[in-house]
């Protein structure tokens, strides 16, 4: 017989994986943000770390796939899509407004994950 987990590890997982628990199985926390490319195309990429029932991730991502997710939720779901904090041309590497903007993403993504429904 395939066995793909230990039995034990399935149960004391269970509780987070059952929606009826109350309990959220998947958490997002943006850590930090970053400038980072070449000085002739900088970037800011968001540090995250996923926490699902059984993992714990580090995955960085831009603006522009909050913006793609957003996208896709207004697609599927138009009228309860969360607020998305807004795109800037200018001044987008501002210590203060990235530190603004990470604070509304972490706010985006808790409204993503909260939503049962």
């Amino acid at each position: 017989e395939l066995t793909l987990h230990e039995v034990g590890s399935w149960l004391e997982h269970r509780r987070a994986l059952d929606p009826s628990s109350g309990r959220a199985s998947l958490s997002i926390r943006i850590t930090k943000a970053e400038v980072r490319g070449p000085k002739s195309a900088p970037y800011v990429d968001y540090i995250m770390h996923v926490r699902t029932a059984f993992t714990v991730r580090g995955i960085a991502r831009r603006y522009s796939s909050f913006r793609a997710l957003h996208a896709q939720l207004r697609a599927e779901f138009p009228e309860r899509a969360p607020e998305l904090p807004e795109r800037r041309l200018f001044g987008g590497l501002s210590q203060p407004f990235v530190a603004e903007r990470r604070l509304r993403l972490q706010a985006f993504l808790e409204a993503c994950v909260s939503d049962r429904s």
